[in-house]
Formats: structure tokens, C-alpha cells, sequence
């Protein structure tokens, strides 16, 4: 019987596959040196640094937010500041106009009630009171009863 490794092919496929287990060891080797991790040491060191520039970027980013929002608060500051003052003025406005209109108003009674009594409004130096006679023939009371005496023939 023959023997397989009696085949006159033999020797070229054995250095064949022994070229590719070489070349195939030497390749794997390389790249497992390239993407090997590294030391536990070195590992800690750099996640501690990454650790540390993400921990300022959180602190950056809050101090920048905080300064933001402090700046939106003060404008609010200052456009409640403003509305509270547009505000008072229109108040000041609004409450001379009611008591212009309230003056205004006394004025119109004063003037409809003298019209009605028929005599001039009161002024602040004095009232106007009509003296002597009006006309109504009435001129004293014993006076007249003497009158009336008269004419009953006594």
C-alpha cells in the first residue's frame, strides 16, 4: 500500500502550509501587540484624566448656564421694573382723571341746584340771601292784625 506521505507533492504542500503558519503567527502577533490593552496602570491614568476633563465640561457648562440664567433673570428684573412702572403711571394718570372728573361733577350739581332754587350758588365769602321784600305782602305780624282791625270797622 502506498504510503500518503510517499506522494512526490508532499514536500511543496508541507512548506506551503508551514510558510502560511508562519507568516499567519508573525501577522497575528502584530496586530494583537497593536490592539493589546494596555497596562492596568496606564488604563486608570488615562480613564482618570477623561474623568476629569468630562468633570470640567460639566462644571463649564453649569457656570455658563448659571451665568445665563442670571442674566435672563435680571432682564426679567428690569422689564418687571418697567411695567411696574408704566404701571404706577397709569394709576397717577387714571386717578387724576377720576378726580377731575369727580370736580367736574360737584361743579355740574352746584350749578343744576342754583339753577332750580332760582338764586346764585353758595360762594366761599358769603351766601347771597335775599333781604326786603318779595312780594308776598306779609310784613310783620302786629301789623297786620292791626290792618285786620281796620277793616272790620272796630
Amino acid at each position: 500500500m502506498a504510503d500518503r506521505f510517499d506522494h512526490p507533492d508532499h514536500d511543496s504542500s508541507v512548506g506551503s502550509f508551514m510558510m502560511g503558519l508562519l507568516t499567519g503567527m508573525v501577522l497575528g502577533g502584530g496586530l494583537g501587540i497593536l490592539f493589546a490593552p494596555k497596562a492596568g496602570s496606564a488604563l486608570r491614568n488615562q480613564l482618570s484624566e477623561q474623568a476629569d476633563d468630562l468633570a470640567s465640561m460639566a462644571t463649564d457648562g453649569y457656570h455658563e448656564a448659571t451665568d445665563r440664567v442670571g442674566q435672563w433673570v435680571e432682564k426679567g428684573r428690569d422689564a418687571a421694573g418697567a411695567v411696574a412702572e408704566k404701571g404706577k403711571d397709569v394709576y397717577d394718570h387714571a386717578r387724576e382723571a377720576v378726580k377731575n372728573g369727580v370736580d367736574e361733577a360737584q361743579r355740574y350739581v352746584r350749578d343744576a341746584a342754583s339753577g332750580v332754587a332760582g338764586t346764585p350758588a353758595p360762594t366761599s365769602a358769603g351766601s347771597s340771601v335775599p333781604t326786603g321784600s318779595s312780594g308776598s305782602g306779609y310784613s310783620g305780624g302786629s301789623h297786620s292784625s292791626d290792618s285786620h282791625a281796620d277793616s272790620t270797622g272796630a
